[in-house]
């Protein structure tokens, strides 16, 4: 593609979609997938996208302009409304464990073959960098140091916040060496086509292995099935039958709530846990070595895409109740992956 074509392009997104950050458009009849970023990131997510190329099929990114903070992609032919990624599948009757493979094998091979120590800075926007930038905005001393009390799932939790971000923020001031693989670091069901392919590579470089099994566990717990078409639905507006797939959640006081997370979705958790994970044992040693650092991870992750502390109370609750499988200060928590797979098993909605 030319500059002259590039300029035209350009030009028809600012005059047709103008108040759109993303989406397709059409251009000497071939699609296209546009973004427009802050001038700070179109050179993040070009590295990123640069590094997954050489790992995983990944869209092919065709032009970046850091002073309009504009990418343009290739458009993913397999993908359209209600098609094509890993969400639709969940939105549908067709899940199964043959209709996951593909996916899963993209990953078992690509851990495979990446797997090692390093510091795995890659990730850093969505977790080290958000200490700074989210947290203390997001949640004040007085949210920090109140002590709940509330029903979750039929338990009775106790909970004060201010400790678990203590532990985050202490986790995160150092660098250290974690078990890396090649990722995104961002596999939610919007990045994660069945072909398969992988789509927002911003994070793409080697990541702490525990961090990218946090944000997939976060995901599929509570993020896309309930939070993200909730506080963000615009997200989902070519994949629109998630709003009819909700996970069932119930506020029955303004101190218990219940949260039942999709079945097919914690199937999954089990699937790549067993198929992804558990073969890089014999090199990781006890998987469940990575589960103190997952557990800091996820807990980061619960509390900095969205503020906990603005959310109706519903929806505090139902953060608080898996921070509680998350927090050092409660004895009962799962200390496994396999404990709390069964944990969350318990919960789920078939």
């Amino acid at each position: 593609m030319n500059s002259a074509d590039m300029s035209e392009i350009n030009g028809l997104i600012r005059r047709i979609i103008p108040n759109k950050r993303y989406g397709k458009i059409r251009f000497k009849e071939k699609d296209y997938f546009f973004k427009f970023v802050t001038k700070e990131m179109v050179g993040r997510e070009q590295q990123g996208s640069r590094f997954i190329s050489k790992f995983y099929p990944t869209p092919e990114l065709v032009y970046t302009s850091t002073e309009d903070g504009f990418l343009l992609y290739k458009y993913e032919e397999t993908i359209s409304v209600n098609e094509g990624l890993l969400i639709d599948l969940f939105n549908s009757s067709d899940f199964s464990a043959i209709r996951v493979a593909p996916v899963l094998s993209m990953y078992s091979r690509v851990f495979g073959q990446t797997l090692r120590r390093a510091t795995g800075s890659a990730c850093d926007l969505y977790f080290k960098d958000r200490v700074a930038s989210r947290l203390p905005f997001f949640y004040d001393t007085a949210f920090r140091d109140t002590e709940r009390r509330f029903d979750f799932n039929g338990e009775n939790f106790t909970l004060s916040v201010g400790s678990l971000l203590h532990e985050i923020e202490q986790f995160f001031l150092n660098n250290r060496e974690h078990w890396c693989v090649a990722s995104q670091c961002d596999p939610g069901d919007l990045n994660i086509g069945i072909k398969p392919v992988l789509l927002d590579c911003t994070g793409g470089g080697f990541n702490p292995l525990a961090a990218e099994l946090a944000v997939l566990f976060w995901y599929q717990i509570a993020q896309t099935g309930y939070f993200s078409p909730t506080y963000h639905p615009t997200a989902y507006a070519e994949h629109d039958q998630t709003f009819s797939n909700l996970d069932l959640t119930e506020l029955h006081s303004d101190d218990a709530v219940t949260h039942h997370p999709s079945y097919h979705r914690i199937n999954f958790l089990e699937l790549y846990f067993a198929s992804v994970v558990l073969p890089l044992e014999d090199r990781v040693g006890s998987i469940n070595d990575l589960y103190e650092d997952f557990r800091i991870f996820l807990a980061m992750r619960v509390l900095s895409v969205f503020n906990i502390s603005t959310m109706s109370q519903k929806d505090l609750l139902i953060s608080l109740g898996y921070l509680t499988m998350l927090s050092d200060s409660q004895v009962d928590r799962p200390r496994s992956f396999l404990e709390l797979l069964e944990r969350l098993k318990t919960y789920a909605q078939s």
